[in-house]
């Protein structure tokens, strides 16, 4: 993510409540996570 958003979320406190590892630079990082998780829609196992 943009550095940007990033220093909003910090100042809002959504960085801690989200949890900085939750965060991810790019969108197909954060997809690569997400599947790598091996959850589905809504964190259910499986797709």
């Amino acid at each position: 993510m943009k550095q940007d958003l990033r220093d909003d979320l910090d100042a809002c406190g959504l960085t801690e409540r989200i949890g900085a590892g939750h965060l991810y630079p790019t969108l197909p990082t954060a997809v690569a996570a997400f599947e790598a998780d091996g959850l589905g829609p809504l964190g259910l196992p499986g797709r």
